[in-house]
């Protein structure tokens, strides 16, 4: 597992930029002729991107582009390519100055950040940690003082990131989990994530295997929630090596094929190779050798084209086990012979670099200001000579290709051009009107959710009433018709969990009458005993609907228990309460009618039980047991669900929550969940 891959994110921005500069030559109105000659377009760009001139960018395009009229944020990001590329400290100085200097012209205190920790990185890279480590310290201190947040976490992730690779776990959580803490609320949550995706990393490699999982499957969840499609390839197979290594072999498999579908799709080659290596090192240690051969030979093929050194070893080192476990012991020689050359060629590269920056430290620190501008001065006079001089070759082939098109296609095109406009126009207006549409409607709901969880008990609440519990809370949708609530009464504590007519944002929109309703008979009007507490609320909900002209049976299956001193109180509207005690499971039926609307109502059933120190409380609604799933693609079913927290009752409370939330996932597989689900597990 490589924690370097958390935030390997940058965009390629140099090769777009130098094509938008190298093509900008074309005029106005022949681009804007080009756009409905679609023919013309796809016979020009393959001339232009399979003809015989070369393309290839390099650190000379990247200098070039820089010189020419591209917004700030460009030229910041190709010159903070620049440095972090240079082979001396005097050239990554120069482009580390002109970089920071437009940075704090333009006021981007994010680009500053992010310049300072390429510069630390720089010289981490070098194996100068203590100056490295004195530039983080230094803007960590810088962006405190200034409660730059967003700073501090960064800074923060990147310190911990350094003490990982030096195995000093105990500092690499202090400050990932100083980066997490840090992390403001006003940003997207995806960067939170991937700090949160972090410290579950350095957690494994500590042995707090139950920890981690949690911390990457939160990680996990806020990213899927978020639709950020392109990183949930890097956290899928950060799990499942995780998963793999604790025994869960299996739902680690299925991650790994989940990331390599959607690596795949997205085009993330990085992504990609890396989750089939994986899979073929884990073959490997499951003795399957001759599967293990075809994922793991075009993971090295890739690394090998992208000069990916220090991956090329682990590769080659795989690939020589796997040829030993299938009897192939000439391809495993071979294997291993470019595994110890590569092992060896690094080493001393490793050191060859170390012993060149230390010189050229040296010379740059003898070098006067006046010499160091008269050479930059001339190389980019150089490199503009050289960048004119390609835009000239460019725009004489675009132009012959475009003249010999052109005449050819000149009067079926514009007949063609005129019919296709209006309809290109149309089709135009009527798509953002359809995006602006769907971003209002999914800002509605992203708010909705915001509403709902303000109803819920806070953590803080739940842990102060009932320390020794957990609360597992899974919705279909953003938001959900099932909701848990939590009451600290004169004579005792109320719980509930709650499951509301449909999902979604209707059944999200019945829960919020259903909270309120309970609410109000307890806070209201002092009705504590469970029995009695369904009866009002039911009046109040009926009263709610009651105002609409429609028809609605809107309403609640509920569990609703009183904890009072050694007794035990309940209610249920359909839905049950289960004690395990002794090894033996005792269940407390709920009435068979819902809270809303119903034909033959009649007064919910008290029911009142002794408690003894170490009874486990269970109170749930049916999304669990009626998921689909398994080999077969059936429900779980009630009987399979009391087995299971027969099987978990006796673990800490936080590992069963780990259990459900784990069995949950492997059950559904691939399958769509069909409910929201909420299990509430109380400790006496």
């Amino acid at each position: 597992m490589r924690l370097t891959k958390l935030c390997d994110f940058r965009p390629h921005i140099v090769t777009c930029s130098y094509i938008k500069r190298s093509i900008k030559v074309i005029t106005p109105q022949i681009f804007s002729y080009l756009s409905a000659v679609k023919n013309v377009w796809l016979f020009l760009i393959s001339i232009l991107c399979f003809g015989g001139t070369s393309l290839a960018i390099n650190r000379d395009s990247i200098l070039a582009i820089t010189q020419t009229d591209i917004p700030d944020s460009e030229k910041i990001s190709n010159l903070q390519i620049l440095a972090s590329t240079s082979a001396t400290i005097e050239e990554f100085y120069l482009y580390q100055r002109k970089a920071i200097s437009l940075a704090e012209k333009t006021q981007d205190t994010k680009a500053i950040t992010e310049l300072k920790i390429s510069e630390g990185n720089y010289y981490f890279d070098r194996q100068q940690d203590d100056k490295g480590m004195q530039v983080f310290l230094d803007e960590i201190r810088a962006a405190e003082a200034k409660k730059d947040s967003a700073s501090v976490s960064r800074l923060n992730y990147s310190v911990g990131v350094y003490y990982f690779y030096k195995s000093d776990i105990d500092n690499a959580i202090k400050f990932m989990t100083a980066s997490v803490d840090a992390y403001p609320q006003s940003e997207a949550e995806i960067g939170k994530a991937n700090s949160i995706m972090a410290l579950g990393v350095i957690l494994q490699n500590s042995g707090r295997h139950e920890e981690s999982v949690l911390y990457q499957k939160q990680a996990l969840k806020i990213k899927e929630d978020a639709g950020a499609w392109d990183q949930l390839p890097v956290s899928y197979t950060n799990l499942a090596e995780l998963l793999y290594e604790i025994g869960q072999k299996e739902e680690a498999f299925s991650l790994l094929d989940r990331s390599i579908r959607v690596a795949d799709s997205l085009d993330i080659k990085k992504s990609y190779f890396y989750a089939l290596f994986v899979k073929g090192e884990m073959y490997v240690n499951e003795k399957k050798f001759t599967e293990a051969i075809p994922l793991i030979k075009p993971a090295i093929a890739f690394w090998e084209e992208t000069n990916s050194w220090k991956d090329l070893t682990r590769g080659y080192n795989q690939l020589a086990a796997a040829y030993r476990g299938a009897n192939m012991p000439f391809e495993a020689m071979e294997a291993m012979n470019s595994y110890i050359t590569l092992k060896d060629s690094v080493f001393k590269v490793d050191q060859q670099n170390s012993a060149n920056d230390l010189a050229a430290k040296y010379e740059s620190d003898k070098k006067e200001l006046q010499i160091q501008q008269e050479k930059e001065a001339k190389e980019f006079a150089q490199k503009e000579k050289t960048l004119n001089e390609e835009a000239e070759f460019m725009r004489s082939i675009v132009f012959a290709i475009i003249g010999v098109i052109l005449i050819v296609n000149l009067i079926y095109f514009y007949k063609r051009y005129k019919s296709q406009r209006k309809d290109k126009e149309l089709i135009a207006i009527q798509k953002e009107q359809i995006e602006a549409r769907s971003q209002e409607i999914m800002d509605s709901i992203i708010y909705a959710k915001r509403i709902q969880a303000a109803i819920l008990p806070r953590e803080s609440k739940v842990k102060k009433l009932l320390p020794d519990s957990f609360i597992y809370y899974n919705p279909k949708d953003v938001v959900a018709g099932d909701f848990y609530w939590l009451e600290e009464v004169s004579d005792g504590i109320l719980l509930a969990a709650a499951d509301c007519t449909g999902h979604g944002v209707p059944g999200a929109m019945v829960s919020v009458v259903c909270n309120n309703s309970l609410n109000r008979a307890v806070q209201q009007m002092g009705v504590t005993n469970p029995a009695d507490v369904l009866n009002k609320t039911r009046e109040l909900v009926a009263d709610e609907f009651n105002k609409s002209e429609e028809n609605l049976k809107d309403g609640m299956d509920i569990a609703l228990c009183k904890f009072s001193g050694s007794k035990l109180y309940f209610a249920g509207a359909h839905n049950p309460l289960w004690i395990i005690r002794d090894g033996k499971l005792i269940e407390l039926k709920g009435d068979k009618q819902p809270i809303g609307a119903f034909e033959k109502e009649f007064p919910f059933t008290s029911h009142e039980t002794e408690i003894r120190k170490n009874d486990l409380v269970y109170i749930f609604t049916d999304g669990f047991s009626d998921q689909f799933g398994g080999d077969k693609g059936k429900k779980f079913k009630s009987a399979n669900f009391k087995n299971f927290l027969l099987q978990i009752h006796q673990l800490p409370m936080q590992t069963q929550l780990l259990e459900l939330t784990t069995m949950f996932g492997k059950w559904k597989g691939g399958l769509e969940q069909v409910d929201d689900v909420c299990v509430i597990g109380v400790r006496v």
